[in-house]
């Protein structure tokens, strides 16, 4: 019986070795015979694979180790407040802009009413004056383009 049991030991520590090989890249049959799907009921021996879990607060997770130090967040502070004031003079540039060309209309209409109303007048009294002397074309049109400027 001890012959017995020796040589069982060796069979069991052969299959073992077997089993070593193809989980090592041995005989791609067996190989493929450790990789089907379990049975149901069976346990896997080994947890799924899965990726690290995401942790948006880390700094890895944004743009890698480097962004870890603390002159490149300074560095990234600046540039935030760079591109913030160069957005508000524009902002500014713009409002200038729009602040004077309202201005502009502004007097060129003053300055245009009182033209328009002496034009009026002068209608007026030419056009009672052609219709008494019968000459429409003797009126002369008044250009508004000469008197602004």
């Amino acid at each position: 019986t001890s012959v017995t049991s020796s040589v069982q030991q060796e069979m069991d520590f052969a299959e073992g070795e077997e089993t070593k090989s193809t989980t090592e890249g041995g005989d791609a049959e067996d190989g493929a015979e450790d990789m089907k799907t379990p049975e149901r009921g069976e346990v896997c021996k080994s947890p799924p694979v899965t990726l690290p879990r995401f942790d948006p607060g880390s700094p890895e997770s944004r743009h890698g180790s480097r962004t870890a130090s603390p002159d490149h967040a300074r560095l990234q502070l600046r540039l935030a407040c760079l591109k913030y004031e160069a957005e508000e003079k524009l902002r500014v540039r713009e409002f200038e802009l729009c602040k004077l060309e309202i201005e502009l209309e502004a007097e060129m209409k003053i300055k245009m009413k009182p033209m328009e109303l002496e034009m009026q007048a002068e209608r007026s009294v030419r056009g009672t004056d052609a219709v008494s002397s019968g000459s429409l074309a003797a009126t002369e049109r008044l250009d508004v383009g000469k008197c602004v400027g």
